[in-house]
């Protein structure tokens, strides 16, 4: 049995065994802890300056807004850049707007615009450093260690989705904190994360320059070209418009349906995070098996039936259960799916491919309004209901596909004289071979 554990403890986190990768990871993880964080934190806040679904939707559409502004290209800057320094400039400028938003909020000096303004900054900022992350993997870690390190990575960016609002939910009920106190914290977490920048090569890409809007047009076509990839991108991003927003209905779930206060919403969540950690890690090593694509999937019904089963939940204790089921399903879909859209695009486009999956949080914060308002109309309910069931739909529609689709690998960076492979070009076919090379040389610097 400790033969086993310890096979699985070293496939599991094989790639940490690199120290500039241990760096990145362990940064990835407190920077997206803390934007997590923000999401229970404004949501709170909002509902308890104007009691509405509304508003909380409101504050949420300011990230929604600069995600899809910018979005699409913070991937272009990630793959032409200097990585280290974009991640410095963005989770600094984010650190200056939670340390803003604290003073205001325990100086009762705090309204639902600035909170609009800071998760407009908060999601411009955001556009740039997940993509930066995600590709300065291929730039620390040898190319035996690259599919565990994406897929660790992956655990990096989505664990926090589930672990930060409950974490924050919990700091906002202990009254010698409170939202500003959280916001401040979330702030101090951002400044000690700059400072782990120091310590990271700088993976300067030093491509040639080219115009931001043919870099963007190329990885576009990157993803065109490659019908897996094309379908883990759409299902995301669609499955991000219509199932990823319920988060905006929980406060007013809690007050108006379960009997508790919105500060309660850090209990609500705890078992979230518990789910969501436990499903990371037991997801981990198994990028690259043949089981991924069907847990994936199955994951992803889960999720669904999941937000038909809170609909229905009579009591708090019972809804807390169900977002254990929550958290299992939406966490595993999530790291699977991410993981497999890195593995499937070849190293020179991961910034311009995990841009366009990041497009997700700017549909979660555009939609969160709009949910926000239905839930006021109809109840919260009712609309958790309608989520789950398109959510559901989204889901079948994608593996019915997906049985159709061959799967594809991502081709190697470099050419087999060393020399940096080119684009594919227009005129290219649209398939990649199957027995491609699934592993990659790290981009030179």
């Amino acid at each position: 049995m400790r033969d086993v554990l310890r096979a699985w403890f070293k496939r599991t986190f094989d790639s940490m065994s690199v120290p500039s990768y241990r760096i990145l990871w362990w940064g990835t993880l407190a920077a997206f802890l803390s934007f997590n964080m923000s999401f229970t934190v404004q949501s709170v806040v909002a509902f308890d300056l104007e009691g509405t679904n509304s508003a909380v939707g409101l504050v949420q559409l300011g990230n929604g807004l600069a995600w899809f502004i910018v979005g699409p290209f913070g991937g272009v800057f990630a793959d032409r850049a200097s990585k280290r320094r974009l991640l410095f400039i963005a989770q600094g400028g984010i650190g200056i707007a939670f340390l803003v938003a604290g003073v205001l909020i325990l100086t009762d000096q705090i309204t639902i615009m600035f909170l609009v303004l800071v998760t407009f900054a908060q999601g411009m900022a955001f556009a740039f450093t997940g993509p930066a992350r995600r590709a300065y993997v291929a730039d620390v870690l040898p190319t035996e260690k690259l599919g565990n390190g994406i897929a660790l990575m992956q655990l990096a960016l989505t664990t926090p989705g589930v672990v930060g609002p409950a974490l924050g939910g919990v700091l906002i009920g202990i009254g010698a904190v409170g939202p500003g106190g959280v916001y401040l914290m979330m702030a101090g977490m951002l400044f000690l994360v700059l400072t782990s920048l120091r310590l990271l090569p700088p993976a300067d890409q030093n491509k040639p320059k080219r115009s931001v809007r043919k870099d963007f047009a190329e990885g576009v076509r990157h993803v065109w070209q490659r019908p897996r990839l094309r379908l883990l991108i759409f299902t995301f991003l669609s499955l991000s418009v219509v199932g990823f927003s319920p988060q905006v209905l929980f406060p007013g779930l809690l007050e108006n349906e379960l009997g508790r206060e919105a500060k309660d919403i850090g209990l609500f969540l705890t078992s979230t995070a518990i789910a969501g950690i436990i499903i990371g890690l037991a997801v981990a090593g198994l990028i690259g098996s043949r089981r991924a694509d069907g847990l994936m999937y199955g994951l992803g019904a889960m999720y669904a039936g999941s937000l038909l089963l809170l609909a229905v939940a009579p009591s708090f204790e019972l809804a807390i259960g169900v977002m254990f089921l929550i958290g299992l399903s939406l966490g595993g879909y999530q790291i699977l799916n991410n993981a497999l859209i890195v593995t499937s695009a070849d190293p020179a486009y991961h910034g311009r491919v995990v841009a366009l999956t990041m497009l997700a949080f700017g549909a979660q914060g555009i939609m969160g309004l709009p949910f926000g308002a239905l839930g006021d109309a109809i109840g919260e309910r009712w609309t958790l209901a309608l989520i789950g069931s398109m959510a559901g739909t989204i889901i079948l529609l994608a593996r019915l596909i997906s049985l159709r689709v061959p799967a594809t690998r991502a081709t190697p960076p470099n050419a087999p004289d060393g020399t940096p492979a080119e684009a594919p070009p227009d005129d290219a076919p649209h398939e990649v071979p199957t027995d491609a090379p699934a592993e990659h040389t790290p981009t030179s610097n």
